[in-house]
């Protein structure tokens, strides 16, 4: 004998969702909110701290920038100081130099135009350096 099939329950639908996460009662977020503004107000002198900070970061770079600039324009004048050299006066049947050694006078010219750049180059780095008077430094570090 066959049993007679009992029939399921139908199983009502849902709309339902997951369950909403917990929220903080209002009055822990308003303490939090407080809590924070008056934390705020006191970071002025901090606020002021790290403005001074990273403007002196700044500066510091600035200075080592045209401290560096003018460094290698005071090199690269003594290497070309370097290559002004008298000359001799003759040459020998061989084409050796003979008799007094001069310098001819494009290049005393150029010597001493070098020497004065050197001059202000080393004044201005001194003073930097000495005096922490960087203005003629940016000056001569800018130029071309």
């Amino acid at each position: 004998m066959e049993t007679p099939e009992t029939p399921t329950p139908a199983v009502p639908e849902t709309t339902e969702t997951a369950p909403a996460a917990p929220q903080a009662p209002a009055h822990v977020l308003y303490e939090i909110r407080d809590l924070v503004k008056s934390s705020l107000s006191t970071v002025g002198n901090e606020v002021k701290d790290g403005i001074v900070s990273v403007l002196r970061k700044d500066e510091v770079a600035k200075r080592a920038e045209a401290t560096t600039k003018v460094m290698s324009k005071i090199e690269t004048l003594e290497g070309e100081l370097k290559k002004i050299k008298p000359k001799a006066l003759g040459v020998t049947l061989d084409g050796k130099p003979a008799g007094e050694l001069v310098y001819q006078a494009d290049d005393v010219k150029k010597h001493k135009e070098t020497t004065e750049k050197l001059g202000k180059l080393h004044s201005a780095l001194n003073r930097a350096i000495r005096e922490h008077n960087f203005d003629k430094l940016f000056e001569l570090a800018n130029q071309g």
